[in-house]
Order: structure tokens, then C-alpha cells, then sequence
């Protein structure tokens, strides 16, 4: 069997576990020429897809009285479960597609959306956008810092605009956030 194959295939594995761990050097790895780009945003998209339905299913099963019952944990969610809802009713699309970019929020996204029973051919959609989104953000970052130590003085214009396009980025997320934070805060 092809090694390229089975490289694939273990991209797509590690995808389904590793998420970002993963793609972020599977997307370098592209961009120096060993994998098809285009393959890769296909496995990509579909193990990613995969992975999130997996979680928006679990949450879908979860009873939020029951996740209340648990030691510790259960006291904190109980605190914040009619926030949540209401803030995933409103801009639960929204949420949905920023967890991709903010790490440590992407699971808990994917769990509120079945928890709140967004509907799943609309999730699909958002989810698969952000995915792909994210795919070539990391594209053009990885693209941006792609170059050999003897050229980096000649390209060293297009390494500052990838990086002026991260803070601004970084800048407008933390905006987001922190209205979201202080939404939180006042009730």
C-alpha cells in the first residue's frame, strides 16, 4: 500500500483526536510540498466534521439536570446554565464559529449546540465553514513563515503582513471576548 496513503489516513486519525495538534504541522508539512494541499483541507474538513458531531451528538444525549447532580461540577454549571442558554439561543451560530479560533472553547461549543438543540443541517454548515476558515488561515500563516533563512531578509515584508493580519486578528477576538465577559459579569 502507498505510504502517502497511509500518511493520509493517519493525518485523518490524528485529526479526529489531536484537532489543531495535528493540522498545524500537517499544514506546514503541505506547504513544503509533501502532501496535496487540497487533500488536506478534504481530510481535514471531513475528520474535524466528524469529530464535532461526535460531541454535538454527546451534548444532543446530555440532560442538563443531570450534568447539575455532579460533584464540584455541577454547582458552577447550575450557576451559569440559563446564561448559557440564552446566549446560545441568540448567538449560538456565532459561538459556534469563533471556537475554532479560541482554543480550549471548540469541544464545549460543539456540546452546548447539541445541548441546545441547534439545528443540526445549520450547525453542519456553520462547523464546516469555521473549519475551513481555519484551514487556510493556518495555510496563509504557515505560507507567511515558510521561508528559507537565506531569503528571509528579502521577504521579510510579507512575514510583517502575515503577522500584522494575526494581531489584528488576536486584537478583534479579544474584543469579542471581552464583551462576552462582561455580558457574563452583569447578570
Amino acid at each position: 500500500m502507498n505510504s502517502l496513503f497511509l500518511t493520509y489516513v493517519g493525518v485523518f486519525i490524528g485529526l479526529l483526536f489531536g484537532g489543531e495538534t495535528i493540522l498545524v504541522p500537517a499544514v506546514y508539512v503541505s506547504i513544503s510540498g509533501v502532501f496535496n494541499i487540497w487533500i488536506l483541507l478534504i481530510i481535514a474538513v471531513v475528520a474535524t466534521l466528524v469529530s464535532d458531531s461526535f460531541w454535538y451528538w454527546l451534548g444532543k444525549k446530555m440532560e442538563l439536570k443531570k450534568i447539575q447532580e455532579i460533584p464540584f461540577f455541577g454547582k458552577k454549571v447550575a450557576e451559569h446554565s440559563e446564561y448559557t442558554k440564552k446566549l446560545f439561543e441568540n448567538h449560538g451560530f456565532k459561538m459556534l464559529f469563533v471556537s475554532k479560533f479560541v482554543y480550549g472553547t471548540r469541544i464545549i461549543a460543539q456540546i452546548f449546540s447539541g445541548m441546545y438543540r441547534m439545528p443540526y443541517l445549520k450547525y453542519l454548515f456553520v462547523d464546516t465553514l469555521a473549519v475551513m476558515v481555519w484551514f487556510f488561515a493556518l495555510v496563509f500563516l504557515a505560507l507567511g513563515t515558510h521561508v528559507g533563512a537565506e531569503k528571509l531578509v528579502g521577504t521579510a515584508f510579507s512575514f510583517q503582513v502575515s503577522f500584522l493580519v494575526f494581531i489584528i486578528f488576536s486584537i478583534i477576538m479579544m474584543f469579542i471576548f471581552k464583551k462576552i465577559r462582561t455580558k457574563w459579569s452583569q447578570q
